[in-house]
């Protein structure tokens, strides 16, 4: 461990505290100090200066201790010195209680030894188990130098709402991406019925997904926009596992420092651009070369003229939109951002409608989901009557005909426990008409361009992953670049790919959300 940064950094933050006292709250997350020099990166927080005085007030020598915690007893705070195998106590000053208590704060973990050596070690288990999952969440972030850092963990309510960390010269503050977003954010009930009417307001509202309870934004917000990869994206929703999906924004075509600003909006940054061609250059693809089969609803796709279900709907060939999302995820990630990623379920729900579901007033054979027999899929159903619309953010598992359930509709880079695997390791997909559907839009004639998808993206049509149904043509669910409507239309139309990714649970951020001062992922 370098000690000459902790040297520069006490000089700093004793200046500091001089300047602003030791009352207050934290009012950011930000790189505190670089290379060790320069006092203009100094940020008067009183938090940080704080962080740092007591990690040099409590580390011990004491080689048995491998975390101290400060904590709250409902009077008073405590000190407690902690071994592999056990702890010892010891009351804090009444002056040293008020500052912990003027800071609205519930414990401190300090740790005392590197980080390979607190999470190789059994003390982890005396650790509550947010701690657990954020430490397990970092364990192979490259950027961290894990055994020359000193972890501090900030916790209130019980969850944990700051990270820092000792490196080297450095010294970095983040916030906790999931804990920020539901602290700046109060999950309330929509005011208006998602899918049924458009949302007019700035919410962060809550419900089911594969993986548990889902926190989304609806309406105009202004405060879920994120930089990462040096591009702009907003913030969709916090799944039910941690894992937080995002959108593009802003491909960043100016290459500035702040992809998100209001200077850098247009019409079309939020689009992939993904190769030198027309298309490329303009963001647009076909979602799949033909109309003429079932099987173009896919992402991926088998037999156009198979006999089955399975064999129309066979995860075999990849779909235009999809080998094109592949060239330009290769193209935009390095292999540690690729690393950040989470893999979770990019949902193209081919489960067919239920049977009497029948707005055309088909007759003969339908909904079978074969070759060219006309065909509803779910998600029509739950979307098209829009006085009942109910948008859904589970994928329905697909039936095949002898109704045995399968993931073939849930895909995912490798994971094969909620997912199926197949898209050969990339961690990438669009989102879903159910999605922006809790975003605020409708898929009615009326004007959806208030929600925080439509910026950015009105100078095309884009595509979600949601098929709609099949009656002669294929017809697969884009959202208007005119009015930022839900609509149905077939997949040889030339639309904007507009890609989705998902950051892993643990991700840390400075920044408050903000175009002015978005989320910035510490990469």
């Amino acid at each position: 461990m370098n000690k000459k940064g902790f040297i520069v950094i006490e000089t700093i933050i004793v200046m500091s505290i001089l300047a602003i006292g030791l009352i207050g709250l934290y009012s950011s997350y930000t790189l505190i100090v670089k290379n060790s020099k320069a006092n203009t990166n100094v940020v008067n927080n009183t938090f940080l200066a704080l962080q740092i005085s007591e990690y040099k007030k409590y580390t011990t020598t004491n080689t048995n201790t491998y975390y101290i915690e400060l904590y709250d007893n409902g009077t008073k705070f405590y000190k407690r010195e902690c071994t592999t195998s056990s702890c010892s106590s010891s009351a804090l000053s009444t002056e040293e209680t008020n500052i912990y208590k003027n800071l609205n704060i519930d414990k401190v973990y300090i740790a005392t030894k590197t980080f390979s050596d607190l999470y190789n070690s059994n003390v982890i288990l005396n650790m509550d188990g947010s701690t657990i999952r954020y430490l397990q969440s970092i364990k192979n972030n490259p950027d961290i130098k894990k055994d020359e850092s000193i972890i501090i963990v900030k916790v209130k309510n019980g969850k944990e709402t700051e990270f820092s960390f000792y490196q080297e010269t450095e010294f970095y503050e983040r916030g906790l991406l999931t804990s920020i977003i539901l602290q700046n954010n109060t999950p309330t009930s929509p005011v208006t019925s998602p899918g049924v009417k458009g949302a007019t307001e700035r919410i962060l509202s809550s419900t089911m997904d594969d993986y548990g309870l889902s926190y989304y934004f609806r309406g105009s917000v202004q405060n879920n926009y994120l930089v990462f990869a040096n591009m702009c994206w907003r913030v969709v929703r916090i799944m039910g596992n941690g894992d937080i999906k995002i959108v593009l924004y802003n491909h960043n075509p100016n290459n500035v420092t702040n992809p998100c600003a209001s200077s850098e909006d247009a019409t079309d940054r939020a689009f992939a651009k993904y190769d030198s061609s027309e298309n490329g250059q303009a963001g647009k693809s076909e979602f799949n070369p033909n109309k003429n089969s079932n099987a173009y609803i896919g992402f991926m796709y088998g037999d156009v003229s198979g006999t089955t279900y399975e064999a129309v709907h066979a995860n075999t060939i990849d779909s235009t939109i999809l080998t094109n999302l592949k060239t330009w995820y290769d193209d935009k990630f390095t292999d540690d951002q690729k690393g950040m990623l989470a893999d979770v379920i990019w949902c193209n729900e081919k489960r067919i409608a239920s049977d009497n579901y029948n707005p055309n007033n088909w007759t003969g054979t339908y909904n079978t989901g074969i070759g060219t027999t006309k065909t509803n899929y779910a998600v029509r159903e739950r979307l098209d009557p829009v006085a009942t619309a109910a948008p859904s953010l589970v994928c329905l598992n697909s039936i095949s005909t002898d109704n045995q359930y399968t993931k073939l509709s849930k895909y995912t880079a490798s994971d094969t426990t909620y997912g199926n695997g197949d898209l050969d390791g990339y961690k990438i997909g669009l989102l879903t008409a159910d999605e922006v559907a809790f975003a605020g839009s409708i898929n009615a004639t009326m004007s959806s361009s208030y929600t925080y998808l439509y910026k950015n993206a009105s100078s095309t049509s884009w595509w979600t992953m949601s098929p709609g149904d099949f009656n002669s043509t294929t017809f697969m669910y884009m959202v208007s670049g005119t009015n930022g409507r839900i609509s149905a239309t077939n997949p040889t139309s030339v639309y904007g790919v507009r890609p989705a990714v998902a950051l892993k649970t643990g991700t840390l951020v400075s920044g408050s959300g903000t175009q002015a001062d978005p989320y910035v992922v510490m990469e």
